[in-house]
């Protein structure tokens, strides 16, 4: 066999075409034709995948292959073959398993050399290595939860806002925008979801250009004034020309000369005259009598108007009508995109902002952002610096793979370029495996164009594997066809206009070549149900109501009846909502109730009472008025412990864990409330405290920021699941990847394309003074399409339009034997949906079923449903999921590295913990004031320094008491906040807390203070109240007790020294701001505690 000329192999790998299999012959055919160069050859070999599970799988079958060609067997074996004719000729077939078996020595015992990996471990391995070059310190880390990096950036720059600093105004004007638009006031959450654009590819190449360019009020301000400039010269150009024509109309013959001219006329062109729009782009559109007055100035004449004294009349007016209608477009235009380009002027801001401070805290942390992997290479490797590159590696490969190449971004396919550039240049040979029509991960950067454009030339070899190892010939054959015409009807789209250059893309895409493949499995059924009407608001021909739900339910039961057992079954969904809507059906439905049903979610640490324990125990700790989570905590307490948790309530209270350990804290809980005895828990109590240990490792230990990076991201964290007895449902981008006997797809009737506000195109205006800013984020609203953003925007709905058709290919091509979809019509009107495009895919105009779908036979027709099958429920192939390999080995030659997982039970011991922590008396005495005199010793001060001392003394324990009055909310609360001061350690000496208590239980024994903490207020301690001065600049005051009981209001502050007119003055300007908050009945009060008094301020008349 001659040697293969060229050095890239790219292989379009249609689903189920052995894309792996494929893969690891190519990869072991090198190993064997590099063995000669005896060194390893594994070790200069790269193989890079997506997500870990296929690294694993990879590397698994590679050994396992491995292992069956270095054993004696029939050289017939299809491995073997396809092993073979990638093998030079002069290699033997006894040679080929002599080499097989000492690669997978060298591989074992070379494990570390074994090149599978990830996308991100590539590039992150790098990273490491060049470390020095990429001007990295020594010991940095890559962190790779980024939307917490994001977060903190956002909570720091809020926190850093000054009085009179441009960051403040731009956040006002952040919040101006969003009351505007009737939206909630708190940013917080807003800007750490914008914070995410971060993150987005196009920000990160094209970031620097605004780094560079100082976003401030200057330059944001003269941006904004010229475009309103030229969007105010373009509603002036159009309100003149309609004054023009309308004063022309009214000062001759009038528009009751005009057929419909009052009703239709008129108003058109006051529009335009006075600019009384409220949505521009659809007001300005003319309607089509307007448009044939323009063309045709006949169309003006009113029936019966026979007479010809008005005929140049008419045409005056149209000609003046003609022009007004050809200036709308170019000026709409114009509108369009200034108001696009300043929509998000302050957000960009806010982002340039954000970037800085997450800079700032990663040289703080010595981190790095994973996000950013791929951008530093970008930036450093070139065509001349590859080889360095590989060289700094510590390794030069031979050979590259790269599977799922339509999942690749366009930041890592510009790197991974350069890399096959400087491969190919050593004549070293790289392979390339992918599908368009499985590119489903756009929203994390896919871009499936890299694989659509590649084409076979001098060094590029293209091939198709068109054959399908997965699905029965009846599902094959149905989705040969089914796509072709699904690819038609949505290239049909009214978005897609003569003058798009994306016009007939998509068809490309799904070209009857690109989607064909040969089945080589036989059997197979395919039903599809296509409701006419709004699911669950119709009855069927039988009288009962149909819904997608019921649908679902009957044909999982059909299928079980045939024997397809429940775990052989998998429900896919597009959103993880449509799983709790079927789990809520079949919940309440007597016949359904019993099918088993298991979600991904069930394996969610959030989804664990256990886990849920130890949240609500955490957050009690932290916050004693959390009544939901002290009522959570009493009904998980076991039978009879009502006593013992009331002893923890006062356990806690007294502060007693705040010197635990977090880890140990946690531990304590699991034994507390015996959780680690409660059945199924044990796997999810131990991921919850491996989250606990990997959050220490990069956080102190605070058990307020345990619960947001909870809440934030630990509540989404799942266990590694092991056997599923039931019907499994998942999201379709879960599913990608895998297969199953009997595949259900319940909704298929998401949107193709739909604009939201939210959705942000990151363009480069290329038209003057647009560019000014050369990078700006774009609302996806239907204004784009009529805009200097017109293309992107275009290019970007038929992403959207591909991205859906192959998020339903992949849907379909998951089954082995059984293929169920059901699709309703949407809950309302809004654009094409799936179900539109599968109806249209089925039926011709005419309403008959289209040719080439084989023996599709129409089961029922009518006003509530369609429903088609083709071929009957099979029970087929059962045996292939539950022993894989079975018919290819016999039993006493099983495969060694052929490893079946089996579940395990794990046991949760729970041992109190042998070691106390105690704080020694120089550690207490050094949180005690310096200047602090202790029993026993000799001072020897000057009067002035001991009078410092005391001064000190005397501030230290006013603010000291201070702060306790601040939790002191009514009498019975006096020792409990002592004894919490006692445990964190400012009170240090028993004496100390002695005389504390004394002198506070004195000072509420005056009358007025023994009605204050009485309990019967309700009371807001050192709260902020805002205000504005005589310039608008905002104001804060603080209060240190504001109490209200009915209609009464008594403001008290706390003083510790002696009386000044200034704490009056405060008092009164504290009661006259709540007076003008409503507050009528008013009473101000100064107290000062050491001295027993409390003098009552007089307060301005109303």
């Amino acid at each position: 066999m001659p040697e293969r000329a060229k050095l890239i192999h790219v292989y379009k790998a249609s689903a189920g075409a052995g894309k792996t299999f494929t893969l690891a012959a190519e990869f072991i055919a090198n190993l064997i034709n590099d063995y000669e160069a005896g060194d390893a050859p594994h070790r200069h070999q790269l193989a890079i995948t997506f997500t870990k599970k296929a690294t694993t799988e990879m590397k698994e079958r590679i050994l396992q292959y491995l292992y069956e060609l270095s054993r004696d067997g029939d050289f017939d074996d299809g491995f073997f073959q396809a092993v073979r004719c990638r093998v030079r000729p002069h290699v033997t077939d006894r040679q080929i398993r002599e080499r097989a078996g000492r690669s997978l020595l060298q591989i074992i015992h070379g494990y570390d050399f074994f090149h599978v990996t990830t996308i991100d471990s590539f590039f992150q391995s790098l990273l490491t290595n060049l470390a020095h070059e990429l001007g990295l310190s020594a010991g940095f880390k890559v962190d790779l939860n980024d939307g917490d990096v994001l977060g903190k950036g956002v909570d720091r720059m809020l926190r850093a806002l000054r009085h009179g600093s441009d960051v403040l105004d731009w956040v006002t004007d952040y919040i101006e925008e969003r009351h505007e638009a009737d939206e909630n006031w708190n940013v917080t959450s807003p800007l750490k979801k914008l914070s995410q654009e971060l993150l987005k590819e196009p920000y990160l190449i094209y970031g620097d250009s605004l780094r560079n360019l100082p976003l401030n009020n200057v330059t944001v301000g003269n941006y904004r004034k010229t475009l309103n400039v030229i969007k105010k010269e373009q509603q002036e150009l159009l309100s003149r020309q309609a004054r023009e024509l309308d004063d022309f109309i009214c000062q001759t013959a009038g528009y009751a000369a005009i057929s419909y001219g009052e009703n239709r006329g008129r108003p058109f062109i006051a529009r335009f005259a006075e600019w009384t729009f409220k949505d521009f782009n659809k007001e300005s559109q003319p309607s089509a009598t307007v448009k044939d007055w323009a063309e045709n100035p006949q169309k003006m004449k009113k029936k019966g108007d026979k007479g010809n004294d008005l005929d140049g009349w008419y045409e005056e007016v149209s000609r003046r009508l003609r022009l007004l209608l050809e200036t709308i477009p170019a000026a709409l235009r114009q509108i369009n995109s200034c108001d696009l380009s300043l929509r998000h002027l302050n957000p960009l801001r806010l982002l340039d902002v954000i970037d800085r401070e997450v800079v700032e805290i990663n040289r703080e942390n010595n981190a790095f952002m994973l996000a950013h992997t791929p951008l530093l290479f970008a930036k450093m490797v070139t065509g001349n610096e590859a080889s360095f590159v590989f060289e700094r590696a510590g390794t030069q490969f031979r050979h590259v793979m790269i599977d799922e190449f339509q999942d690749t971004s366009t930041l890592q396919w510009k790197n991974l370029r350069n890399l096959l550039v400087e491969n190919i240049s050593q004549g070293n040979s790289c392979m390339l495996v992918g599908d368009v029509k499985q590119g489903i991960y756009r929203w994390r950067g896919g871009d499936w164009t890299a694989l659509a454009e590649i084409r076979t030339d001098d060094l590029t070899e293209v091939k198709h594997l068109d054959s399908n190892f997965r699905s029965g010939r009846v599902i094959v054959e149905f989705n040969n066809r089914l796509f072709v015409e699904a690819a038609k009807a949505l290239s049909a789209d009214e978005r897609e206009t003569a003058e798009s250059s994306t016009k007939g893309e998509l068809e490309m895409l799904y070209a009857q070549e690109e989607v064909h493949q040969q089945f080589r499995k036989k059997g197979g059924f395919v039903r599809i149900c296509v409701a006419e009407k709004k699911s669950g608001s119709e009855e069927r021909a039988d009288g009962a109501e149909f819904s997608a739900e019921r649908e679902l339910g009957e044909q999982i039961l059909r299928l079980r009846a045939a024997g397809v057992p429940y775990e052989e079954m998998a429900i896919l969904v597009r959103r993880n909502s449509e799983v709790q809507r079927i789990l809520k059906y079949f919940e309440t439905d007597s016949v359904l109730k019993d099918i088993p049903l298991v979600s991904d979610e069930a394996f969610l640490l959030s989804s664990s009472p256990a886990v849920q324990t130890l949240v609500h125990a955490l957050r009690y700790i932290v916050r004693r008025d959390d009544g939901i989570a002290k009522a959570y905590l009493q009904k998980r307490i076991s039978e009879g412990g009502v006593e013992a948790l009331q002893n923890l309530f006062e356990e806690w209270d007294a502060r007693q864990f705040d010197n635990l350990p977090f880890y140990e804290l946690v531990e304590r809980l699991i034994r507390i409330f015996r959780l680690h005895e409660q059945t199924g828990q044990t796997p999810y109590l131990y991921a919850f405290l491996d989250a606990v240990l990997v959050f220490l490792d990069e956080n102190v230990a605070d058990i307020k920021r345990f619960l947001e990076y909870w809440d934030e991201t630990l509540h989404r964290k799942s266990i590694p699941s092991t056997e599923v007895d039931g019907v499994r449902m998942l999201t379709i981008h879960k599913s990608k990847g895998l297969a199953f006997h009997s595949v259900f797809l319940p909704y298929c009737e998401w949107a193709v394309e739909q604009d939201r506000a939210d959705d942000l195109l990151w363009l480069h205006p290329e038209v003057s003074p647009f560019d000014a800013i050369p990078l700006l984020p774009i609302p996806m609203t239907a204004r784009a399409a009529n805009s200097i953003y017109e293309q992107p925007y275009r290019r970007e709905h038929l992403n959207r339009r591909i991205e859906n058709l192959n998020l339903m290919y992949v849907a379909f091509t998951r089954a082995r034997q059984n293929l169920i979809a059901c699709a309703s019509p949407p809950a309302r009107s809004g654009g094409k949906t799936m179900r539109d495009v599968l109806k249209e895919s089925l039926y011709a105009p005419d309403s008959t079923l289209k040719p080439g779908y084989g023996d599709l036979s129409l089961l029922e027709t009518d006003d509530c449903r369609i429903v088609l099958e083709l071929g009957s429920p099979s029970t087929a192939y059962l045996q292939e999921a539950v022993q894989p390999n079975s018919d290819s080995v016999k039993a006493k030659d099983r495969n060694p590295l052929h490893i079946v997982p089996t579940a395990e039970s794990l046991n949760f011991v729970a041992r109190k913990a042998r070691i106390s922590f105690r704080q020694s008396a120089d550690a207490r005495r050094f949180r005690a004031s310096l200047f602090e005199d202790e029993e026993g010793e000799n001072t020897s001060l000057s009067p002035e320094a001991e009078f410092r001392v005391r001064q000190d003394e005397a501030r230290r324990k006013g603010e000291l008491l201070h702060r306790m009055m601040e939790h002191i909310g009514h009498a019975g609360d006096l020792e409990r906040v002592v004894r919490e001061f006692v445990f964190e350690g400012q009170i240090l000496e028993p004496r100390q807390r002695e005389e504390t208590i004394e002198r506070l239980r004195r000072a509420m024994l005056h009358p007025l203070a023994a009605e204050w903490f009485d309990g019967s207020w309700k009371l807001y301690r050192e709260c902020n109240i805002l205000s504005r001065d005589a310039t608008g600049a905002y104001l804060c005051q603080r209060p240190d007790r504001v109490m209200m009981r009915g209609d009464e209001t008594v403001v008290v502050d706390f003083k510790f020294g002696r009386s000044r007119p200034a704490y009056h003055r405060q008092v009164r300007l504290y009661c006259n701001l709540l007076r003008r908050m409503g507050h009528k009945h008013l009473r101000g009060y100064v107290w000062y505690v050491y001295d027993g008094e409390i003098e009552e301020v007089e307060l301005d008349s109303c």
